[in-house]
């Protein structure tokens, strides 16, 4: 009996190290990438389109565990640092606990966007994970798809550890973005479908980490006075992938301080050796600060059906996004032709 229980449990690991090695290698093969355009010499060999060749609801069970052990891990760091070291503190529970619902009861493709300040590099994942339950968060199908930056989240400097770092952020759920790329660039696509899927795509829309009173207050791109009443202070992408999802998303927005204590950005008008004055926002040390309490309100729904509706009988249907990879060609051809009327839509969604 001991001699056949140990070649059971003897077994059981080597199918388990398989199943890992198996989910690894299929996270790498199926990683995405940043626009191959901004690869330094020694990346450009890469496919780009593997990732594209997926559909998001016909994805390999392979990659499915690897997504779920990278997210795992990552959320036990995460509750570490702000639940250990630090304290979260719900402001209003019963708009939390609706955030919550549409995480794990909202219809059947049908998907959610959250929109959020953006107050450190720590916001996601380290805010999301410290503060959602481990069911979400330890969950593909529930937990959120984020957008990073490529020149942080997806950093090409090293030809040897890229394929890596692309791995982990793919695993975690978190697909690139080029920063001042625009709403057209093909990356932003990428999102669009996994909105279309019914996924839960989570985005910062003032675009970079902002450390400051007000929304969207960025000394680095300013916007004036006239530019805010003609554009608004958010960018414009989260309002192409609700106006161009195949249904509705529904939207929850989320706002939140002391992050900016946690990890803390220089935040100065400084002078290099040459003279040439520059501002610096770049993070004061990446070791997390502690014994901070970080406040997140989670606000009501935003409807923005009529919005759409409104436009749609005043121009015609709008182009809908499709997740299927066989209609990538067809939706990469419509998706940088938006017309003067369906960025004045972006706008309107975004205020």
């Amino acid at each position: 009996m001991v001699v056949a229980m140990e070649l059971a449990i003897r077994a059981a690991g080597v199918a388990a190290a398989v199943a890992v090695g198996r989910a690894a290698y299929v996270a790498s093969y199926f990683r995405p990438v940043p626009d191959p355009s901004n690869w330094p010499p020694g990346h450009q060999n890469q496919d780009p389109s593997r990732y594209r060749t997926i559909d998001p609801l016909q994805e390999p069970i392979s990659l499915q565990v690897a997504r779920a052990l990278t997210m795992t891990a990552g959320t036990a760091v995460a509750k570490l640092l702000m639940r250990g070291f630090n304290r979260i503190h719900v402001v209003d529970s019963d708009a939390f606990q609706d955030l919550l619902s549409a995480v794990r009861h909202r219809e059947p493709r049908t998907p959610l966007i959250t929109v959020a300040n953006h107050v450190s590099c720590m916001d996601d994942p380290g805010l999301m994970g410290g503060l959602l339950p481990w069911d979400v968060t330890c969950n593909p199908n529930r937990m959120r798809w984020g957008l990073c930056t490529a020149e942080v989240c997806f950093s090409c400097k090293s030809p040897a550890l890229a394929p890596l770092v692309h791995t982990l952020a793919g695993a975690g759920q978190a697909l690139p973005i080029t920063r001042g790329g625009g709403i057209n660039q093909p990356l932003l696509l990428d999102a669009a479908r996994q909105v279309s899927a019914g996924r839960w795509v989570h985005v910062f829309p003032e675009g970079r980490v902002i450390q400051g009173t007000s929304l969207a207050t960025d000394p680095l791109t300013p916007r004036s006075e006239e530019e805010i009443k003609a554009k608004g202070r958010l960018k414009w992408g989260v309002g192409k992938l609700i106006a161009h999802s195949a249904e509705v998303p529904v939207i929850i927005p989320l706002y939140h301080t002391g992050m900016e204590h946690v990890l803390p950005n220089v935040n100065e008008w400084q002078t290099d050796q040459h003279g040439v004055v520059f501002y610096n926002n770049k993070v004061r040390c990446w070791w997390p600060g502690s014994g901070h309490t970080i406040h997140v309100r989670v606000g009501p729904r935003i409807e923005v059906r009529d919005l759409i509706e409104a436009h749609e009988a005043l121009h015609g249907p709008l182009f809908k996004v499709n997740h299927s990879p066989a209609r990538l060609p067809d939706a990469a051809q419509r998706w940088p032709l938006s017309s003067p009327s369906e960025l004045q839509l972006y706008s309107d969604i975004t205020r």
